[in-house]
């Protein structure tokens, strides 16, 4: 897929291990395989402008999705600390809040629901 001037993006970041995360940033300019991106008020980067990100490292940012019923164990991706991570669903605060656990961590964390 290519991605155009100024397009929001989603860039992975390795460094989360064991799993990575996604973090938002949006296209500078590019020539289809590799591409200069600046990231969304990224705490680690803040506002780093990262040369020569290579396209099988993005993806599109995904549409807005309609609210559906989440289940104990289920897996979802939660924005924590400014990246897009996956998190393993606990249980429930309240109708709109739930506890997550991130993968490949035991850091238990609180999330709304959109």
């Amino acid at each position: 897929m290519r991605f155009m001037k100024g397009t929001e993006v989603e860039v992975m970041d390795k460094r989360e291990l064991p799993f990575e995360s996604w973090k938002p940033a949006k296209i500078v300019k590019g020539n289809g395989h590799t591409y200069i991106i600046k990231y969304d008020n990224c705490a680690r980067e803040g506002s780093l402008i990262a040369n020569k990100v290579p396209r099988k490292m993005l993806r599109p940012r995904p549409p807005p999705m309609e609210q559906k019923s989440h289940n104990i164990g289920d897996i979802v991706e939660v924005f924590e600390n400014y990246c897009w991570r996956l998190a393993e669903i606990l249980g429930a605060l309240s109708r709109n809040i739930v506890v997550v656990r991130l993968l490949g961590s035991s850091k238990e964390i609180n999330v709304p629901l959109f």
